[in-house]
């Protein structure tokens, strides 16, 4: 037109760097819609999703034609330059045709009249903006008061501040210049509230139940956002086209505008245009009411913006006051509390805070200085997992977290606890899965439960060195189930229902391993070899019902095991074994034991405690096979003192004289056999002989040349009704001299005759009809009056033990 053109436009000379960022902008938002839209898909919130999709959709339509059409919106500048921002005012009504035609134009006047009026150069921008903000915030209000009661505090504590922000926001763009490019920073700071707002939210968002005023929340900034966008892509491509204009000096048309009669100014342009000026200059215009008109939105803004920052710092208030309580109310494992499950918005933003414990499903308490899970752990209903690795001063972990019904796990590695557990008295009747977790662990104690059994899962403890398991109801089987256990030393079964220990190769392996056992008060009548293996460094009995104690044969000693002095027994037989001492503990016996056999072990002179003498009850002592006697052969004080031994046995012992304290005794049967260097029997008493009821009298293999002169006479002579007798220094003729002379004491009393036993000739008297008894082999067995088991039989060779020992100076035929 009167040969002046336009320079052809770029993309680059029309968009620019600002422009690229534009689009760069709209892209996130219609992205940031397609994530929303994606996460509630993945939650199965089928409406959430459809919903974010129309938003992306509606996002994408407004904001992307504003840079992906930049050539139109160019043109329509050049267009608006050439003929007036409202040339739809002068088309002839022949030219409209069609009915799409007409629809064409209405929608190209409504795009003119909102550039004219709420563009970013539009009268009413800032009305438009005023309102824009009222509805963010308010969409934003409401959606933090739907949705903060699933939101974690701290989300809560953002999202206040950005509404307190983006309410101070507008305080603050009512500070900046209007003119156009303040405009422009008013818009971009606008923009970038809106974004950081739709970003947080999306991120932060329950997509499982997001409530449908939260969802608004987000989708209006991402619309108005896009709008806004729009709007200064728009500004970018009008401005760039007005300045080419202007450069060019392109005839411009004519303008209805009443504004633009004195001062040319261009609509949907953002610039006004000086009608003698060579150059675009930037001005602002500002008349009295326009003045007044910001000076009320200011003050509204800033009381907004005044309360907008009480509700922020009142939340703060609230949530470190209720943080502070949760913490006294549920004790050092709050730590442990994820930020995303601290929910104390959980019946809405303004009602009263609540822990919302229900809502923890994981304590992490990994690498903290906790010392201790106690019980205040099962206000936490709904836990899942407590991670409480690597804590170096946890000590103690309550039994309370096994009543959790939804913990799975409970890791405990790095942590004193992981070696060390107590969980006593909590009623377990069967073993935790919780506590078959802790491979790691040392030390256990189980006391005071319910517990009647064991698993085979417990051989996943397989560390386990300690274990109490007092005060259960354990039976039978327990040894068993602790077999597997190798490195178990030290086990405290105490207080169980035990009736019978194990006694099989497995289970006295068992029981020997163990270096400490307690096995008081249970209900088991015998004993078994293996308690008192020589690796027992502790072994408690007491409070079992063991009268019998058979203990024959069992490698025992050095030593007397005490933990049998506190059983109450009756028979102790613990002949054929390796005890040298017994202390002063055997006393401990005394109400109860009537029968002890120490045959054939070590002990000497020394080893003879004088406690003996305090066992009142006791009524049958063997002592034979031990070197006891001092350096006159004669046996120990305290054997002499025994207030109610009856039955004494004397075998294999080297004794060379006795006291005549011997018939003090209230004897009824006394037993010499194999005292190859005794040869008489020590002279009786007159005060002795008138107490003196002996009924048993054995003189087996003694050195005597015949048989002692107190046997016939008053008062054995009338006492005596079971007699034998063999001397190694006698022939045939003589024992058989001997058997005349005592049938003719006795006045054919006792029946005699001379056996051949042993490879020796026994001179046996009896009385018919005795109720004492002799056995094939010539041991005194049991006086039938006394109740059974308090004498016992001994089935042991003592004639070839003894014979292996004295067969250098017992002259055997």
């Amino acid at each position: 037109i009167r040969g002046i053109t336009v320079k052809p436009p770029t993309f680059g000379h029309v968009v620019g760097a600002r422009g690229a960022l534009i689009l760069l902008l709209m892209l996130v938002s219609v992205g940031l819609a397609a994530r929303a839209a994606s996460k509630a898909n993945s939650a199965d919130n089928d409406a959430l999703a459809w919903f974010m999709v129309v938003v992306g959709v509606v996002t994408a339509i407004i904001a992307l034609p504003g840079i992906l059409a930049w050539d139109s919106v160019y043109s329509d500048a050049i267009h608006r330059w050439r003929f007036g921002s409202r040339t739809y005012s002068f088309v002839h009504p022949d030219m409209l045709g069609s009915l799409s035609r007409r629809l064409q134009l209405v929608v190209r006047v409504l795009n003119y009249e909102y550039d004219m009026n709420f563009s970013i150069s539009g009268a009413f921008y800032e009305a438009k903006l005023l309102v824009s903000e009222c509805v963010e915030i308010t969409t934003q209000l409401l959606g933090l008061l739907a949705g903060a009661s699933s939101m974690p505090s701290d989300v809560v504590i953002v999202s206040t501040a950005l509404v307190a922000t983006n309410v101070c926001g507008s305080c603050v763009l009512h500070l900046i210049p209007k003119h156009l490019h303040g405009k422009e920073w008013r818009t971009a700071f606008d923009l970038c509230l809106d974004l950081f707002w739709v970003v947080w939210n999306s991120a932060t968002m329950q997509y499982e139940s997001v409530p449908f005023l939260q969802a608004v929340a987000l989708a209006v900034p991402l619309v108005l956002g896009a709008i806004t966008l729009r709007e200064m892509a728009d500004f970018i491509v009008f401005d760039h086209a007005q300045r080419d204009c202007v450069q060019s000096d392109l005839s411009r048309g004519f303008h209805t505008s009443k504004l633009t009669r004195q001062r040319s100014r261009l609509r949907g342009f953002g610039t006004m245009i000086d009608a003698d000026a060579s150059d675009l200059q930037l001005t602002a215009s500002a008349t009295p009411r326009s003045k007044r008109r910001r000076l009320a939105v200011g003050f509204i803004a800033s009381a907004a913006c005044a309360a907008a920052l009480a509700l922020f710092i009142t939340t703060v208030d609230r949530i470190g006051e209720t943080e502070a309580r949760c913490a006294s109310e549920v004790g050092p494992v709050w730590v442990g509390v994820a930020a995303d499950d601290k929910r104390f918005f959980s019946d809405g933003l303004l009602a009263d805070l609540s822990c919302a414990l229900d809502g923890v499903t994981r304590l992490g308490l990994a690498g903290s200085d906790i010392a201790a899970i106690d019980d205040r752990v099962t206000l936490f209903p709904s836990l899942e997992i407590i991670d409480a690795t690597g804590c170096t001063a946890l000590r103690e972990v309550t039994p309370a977290v096994t009543a959790l019904p939804h913990l799975h796990s409970l890791l405990l590695a790095g942590s004193p606890a992981a070696e060390v557990l107590s969980w006593r008295n909590f009623g377990f009747t069967s073993l935790h899965p919780l506590l078959l977790q802790q491979t790691a662990l040392v030390e256990l104690d189980l006391s005071g439960n319910a517990l009647q059994e064991l698993p085979a899962d417990i051989e996943k403890l397989s560390l386990l060195q300690r274990l109490a398991l007092a005060n259960n109801e354990l039976g039978d089987s327990v040894v068993a189930a602790l077999a597997p256990l190798k490195e178990l030393r030290v086990v405290d079964l105490s207080h169980n229902n035990i009736g019978v220990l194990d006694d099989s190769a497995t289970g006295s392996r068992t029981i020997r391993r163990w270096s400490s056992l307690d096995l008081s008060y249970n209900r088991f009548d015998s004993l078994t070899g293996a308690l008192f293996a020589p690796a027992k460094v502790s072994l408690v009995l007491t409070g079992n019902p063991v009268v019998v104690a058979d203990l024959a044969s069992f490698g025992i000693g050095p030593a007397m095991p005490t933990a049998v002095y506190d059983l109450p027994l009756e028979v102790l037989n613990v002949y054929v074994n390796n005890i040298a001492t017994i202390d002063a503990g055997i006393v401990r016996l005394a109400p109860t034991l009537l029968s002890l056999t120490l045959e054939q072990n070590v002990l000497t002179y020394d080893s003879i405690p004088p406690e003996l003498s305090r066992l009142d009850k006791l009524t049958f002592l063997s002592v034979g096979a031990n070197a006891i006697q001092d350096a006159n052969g004669n046996l120990p004080p305290v054997i002499y003192q025994m207030p109610a031994v009856s039955d004494l046995n004397l075998v294999c012992m080297k004794l060379r004289r006795l006291d005549a304290a011997v018939w003090d005794l209230p004897l009824r049967s006394l037993e010499i056999k194999f005292q190859a260097e005794l040869t008489s029997l020590p002279p009786l008493s007159a005060s002795a002989a008138a107490n003196l009821d002996l009924k048993v009298l054995v003189l087996r293999h003694v050195a005597m040349d015949g048989v002692p002169d107190l046997v016939l006479q008053p008062p054995l002579v009338d006492t005596l009704e079971l007699f034998t007798f063999y001397s190694g220094a006698l022939t045939l003729e003589d024992h058989e001299r001997i058997r005349d002379d005592v049938v003719a004491a006795t006045g054919g009393r006792l029946e005699c005759r001379v056996i051949w036993i042993e490879d020796v000739d026994l001179v046996h008297c009896e009385q018919p009809g005795s109720v004492y008894q002799q056995d094939v082999g010539g041991h005194y067995i049991e006086f039938s009056g006394r109740a059974p088991g308090h004498v016992p039989a001994i089935d042991i060779d003592r004639s070839r033990a003894c014979i292996l020992d004295l067969d250098d100076v017992l002259p055997f035929r």
